[in-house]
C-alpha cells in the first residue's frame, strides 16, 4: 500500500478495494488508494476534504462512505463523506445526529447502520444509540440501543444481519459478540470470541465470519496475530492460523473469498504503521491458492497429529533463505529457526516435548514468499 497507516476505512466497489483515511506518521491524512486484486496494483485517487482517523467506512450501492471520526486538537467529526468510484469524485452528505469516533458501520439493503463509538477525549460520551442513514433521501434515523454500549469494535454483515464484535466498554476491552436484525429492530446476545480484543479486523466469508489481529492496551499495548473465526450455525468459535505479523487499528474487505488486511500498528515492534497487505485465504490451510507457483513446494507435516516430534519437509527450487515460526493457539511464538539452504528437498524435525497438547501454526518463509499451515500434538 502506498501510503502506511492504521484506523483507517476499507470498502469494496467492483472487486477493488479502497482504503482511506486513518492515521499515518505524521497525523491523520485524507489520502484514498484503491487497490486492484485482480492485477496487484495500487492507484491514488482524489483525497476526502476532511482528515480524519479512529472514523467508520464503508460502500453501499456502488459507492463508498466515510463517517465521522477524530482529528487533533479534540475534535470529533459528525459529517459524512460520499464517493462515488466512477467519477473519482467526493461529495459531503447529511450529518450525523451526534459526532462520535471510535464506532462501526456496515450496509444493508443500501442502507448505513452506524453503532457505538464516543465523544471526546479523554471520553466525554460512550454512545449506546445506533444510527441509520439512508444514501437515497440523505437522511438519518435511530434504532435499537445496542446492549453493550462499546468504542473500537467492528461489525460484518452476515445474512442481512449486523454482528458487532469486540471492543471497549465501561468494563474495559470485551469479547462480546451482539448481533443486530435490520428487518425487526432487535439485537441478540451470541457466544463471546475466545479472545477479547479492540481495534480488529473482522470480516465474512463463505458464511462464516472472520476476527483478525486487534489489540489490547491494558496493562501494555500489544497487537495480536491471532485468528478467530466465528460459525453462526452452530454459535461456535474456532482458531485459525495466526497473521505473519501483529496487527492493530486494521480493517479487512474480501473479494473473491479471500479477505484482504492492509496496514497497522505493531507498537511492541515500532510506534510508526506498516503498509504491508496481508491476504488470508479461508479454504486454504497453507494460506495459498497454488503451491506449486511459489520457489518452493511445502509437504504436510508428518506425523500429523503426533506427541512428541513431527517432521516439517518441502523443496527449494532454487537457494533461499528460509525462516520457520511455529506460534501456539493464542499466536505466541514458541519455536524459530533461521539458515540458508541450498536448492532440493529439505526437511525439519520439530521436538515438541514439554509443549502442551493443541493446535499449533506454522509460518515458512522463503525469500519474499510465505506459507503458514497448521499442525496437530496429542498425548502419548
Amino acid at each position: 500500500m502506498p501510503t502506511a497507516r492504521l484506523t483507517y476505512a476499507t470498502g469494496t466497489v467492483n472487486g477493488k478495494i479502497y482504503v482511506f483515511g486513518g492515521a499515518t506518521e505524521a497525523g491523520p491524512t485524507n489520502t484514498l488508494e484503491e487497490y486492484n486484486p485482480a492485477i496487484d496494483t495500487w492507484a491514488t485517487k482524489a483525497p476526502m476534504s476532511s482528515q480524519r482517523q479512529d472514523f467508520s467506512g464503508c460502500d453501499a450501492n456502488g459507492k463508498i462512505y466515510a463517517i465521522g471520526g477524530w482529528r487533533p486538537f479534540n475534535y470529533t467529526h459528525s459529517s459524512i463523506e460520499e464517493y462515488d468510484p466512477a467519477t473519482d469524485t467526493w461529495a459531503t452528505k447529511a450529518p450525523m445526529p451526534s459526532a462520535r469516533w471510535g464506532h462501526a458501520s456496515c450496509s444493508v439493503n443500501g442502507k448505513i447502520y452506524v453503532i457505538g463509538g464516543a465523544k471526546g477525549w479523554p471520553l466525554e460520551i460512550m454512545y449506546e444509540s445506533t444510527l441509520v442513514y439512508d444514501p437515497i433521501t440523505d437522511t438519518w434515523e435511530t434504532k435499537a440501543s445496542i446492549p453493550t454500549p462499546r468504542w473500537i469494535p467492528s461489525c460484518c454483515v452476515l445474512d442481512g444481519r449486523i454482528y458487532v464484535i469486540g471492543g471497549n466498554s465501561e468494563w474495559g476491552v470485551v469479547p462480546t459478540v451482539e448481533v443486530y436484525d435490520p428487518a425487526t429492530d432487535t439485537w441478540t446476545t451470541k457466544k463471546p470470541m475466545p479472545t477479547a480484543r479492540w481495534g480488529h479486523a473482522t470480516c465474512s466469508v463463505n458464511d462464516k465470519i472472520y476476527v483478525i489481529g486487534g489489540g489490547n492496551p491494558f496493562p501494555a499495548i500489544n497487537a495480536y496475530k491471532i485468528a478467530e473465526e466465528y460459525d453462526p450455525v452452530t454459535n461456535t468459535w474456532t482458531t485459525k492460523s495466526p497473521m505473519p505479523a501483529g496487527r492493530l487499528g486494521i480493517a479487512s474487505c474480501s473479494v473473491n473469498g479471500k479477505i484482504y488486511v492492509p496496514g497497522g500498528i505493531e507498537p511492541q515492534v515500532s510506534e510508526e504503521p506498516y503498509n504491508e497487505l496481508y491476504i488470508y485465504n479461508p479454504e486454504n490451510e497453507l494460506g495459498i491458492d497454488n503451491n506449486t507457483a511459489l520457489n518452493f513446494q511445502f509437504y504436510q507435516n508428518y506425523p500429523n497429529p503426533f506427541s512428541t516430534s513431527t517432521t516439517l519437509s518441502y523443496e527449494l527450487k532454487q537457494p533461499e533463505k528460509i525462516s520457520m515460526t511455529i506460534y501456539n493457539h493464542l499466536g505466541q511464538l514458541v519455536y524459530q529457526t533461521q539458515k540458508k539452504q541450498p536448492q532440493g528437498k529439505q526437511q525439519l524435525i520439530w521436538n515438541a516435548e514439554g509443549y502442551a497438547d493443541g493446535i499449533y501454526y506454522y509460518r515458512l518463509q522463503a525469500g519474499d514468499q510465505i506459507a503458514n499451515g497448521k499442525i496437530v500434538k496429542v498425548r502419548k
